[in-house]
């Protein structure tokens, strides 16, 4: 075994749910299983090619979540999984975060096969992507990110996490050229959508200062960076995030954005998203970031949207009528955000 954090990591894990065996459980959990039960769960969710395992022993249940099978994607996403394990496995816990409890996380550095296995709250209602959130639903998420945000805020040990480095995992300019490729493949579309248009031609050239800004520059935070409808569960009125890969630092409006746009229809988004973002600044009580400042960053946000949409219609698995669906929607929602603000190069403010 190799020490890791707080954790105890056994350097010969799982690479499938076949390798989940009573043996293996007793040892990450220091107890003793004598059978346990591994079923797939969430086959056709999720673009980035992960496989989730529910697993059943004693009475008890865990959720198992591996890196993809597919050996580019995971390549592609060695350096998100890597962040995701160090998330879960250092930190999550120790700042009593909206997240699920981590009980073993482990990647090899060579291959990017990875394990995390999670607290299971499958009991926890989910809201459907091309539904969107309710005004209530996105309240409450909205509370649960100011309290990510709060746990973190000018922390020292975000100097742990990237923020603008990340813009070196993927070549933004060559995906920004298949798109228009990508989005005839999966949504039969003749044309990029000509306001994104634009503002993908402007973020191919200005993509280091726009994200310089928004990941580099204080007042920081943790970002999830990928905080949408899906990657949420509600109970009651607590909020647990899912899906770490893309955590790391910057301002806190990019998470706010990136949920707004993509999580609300675009009417509700429309009606709701000043007081929202209201409701966003009480929350997190700070005197260095007002409502002007978190709005300006929030109508800049939107590069990060446009950023992980060009990225995974590309790169990721589209290939279901479900996860096409998902594209449209998610697609309608961005130009429509892009509209409402009439977003140009020339109306950016900085």
């Amino acid at each position: 075994m190799v020490s890791w954090g707080s954790k105890i990591c056994v350097v010969d894990f799982p690479k499938n749910s076949d390798e989940i065996t009573p043996a293996w459980l007793s040892q990450v959990l220091n107890r003793t299983v004598s059978v346990c039960d591994v079923t797939r769960i969430g086959m056709d969710e999720g673009f980035t090619g992960a496989e989730l395992f529910r697993v059943v022993f004693d009475g008890e249940s865990m959720v198992a979540k591996f890196s993809p099978k597919d050996v580019d994607l995971r390549s592609n996403l060695h350096s998100a999984n890597a962040r995701e394990v160090q998330f879960y496995s250092r930190f999550a816990q120790d700042h009593s975060l909206p997240a699920p409890k981590c009980f073993y996380g482990h990647i090899d550095s060579q291959t990017g096969s990875s394990i995390l296995l999670l607290e299971d709250i499958g009991t926890a209602r989910a809201v459907p992507f091309v539904q969107g959130c309710t005004l209530a639903d996105a309240t409450c998420a909205v509370d649960a990110l100011a309290q990510l945000h709060r746990a973190f805020w000018n922390d020292p040990i975000l100097e742990e996490f990237q923020g603008v480095e990340t813009l070196e995992e993927f070549d933004f300019a060559s995906v920004w050229a298949k798109y228009p490729a990508a989005l005839t493949r999966i949504l039969g579309l003749d044309a990029v959508p000509d306001r994104l248009m634009l503002l993908g031609d402007y973020f191919v050239d200005q993509r280091h200062e726009v994200f310089s800004h928004l990941l580099n520059f204080a007042p920081m935070t943790l970002l999830h960076r990928d905080f949408q409808v899906d990657n949420l569960l509600f109970q009651k009125d607590a909020v647990s995030i899912l899906d770490w890969q893309f955590v790391g630092k910057g301002r806190g409006a990019y998470d706010l954005a990136y949920f707004l746009i993509s999580s609300m229809t675009p009417k509700a988004r429309k009606l709701h998203e000043r007081d929202i973002v209201a409701q966003y600044v009480a929350a997190l009580g700070r005197d260095d970031y007002g409502f002007e400042a978190c709005w300006r960053d929030y109508i800049l946000g939107v590069f990060g949207k446009i950023n992980v949409t060009v990225i995974a219609s590309v790169l990721y698995d589209n290939d279901t009528p479900n996860k096409r669906t998902w594209r449209q929607a998610d697609l309608e929602r961005l130009t429509a955000f892009c509209d409402d603000h009439q977003i140009s190069p020339e109306t950016l403010v900085f």
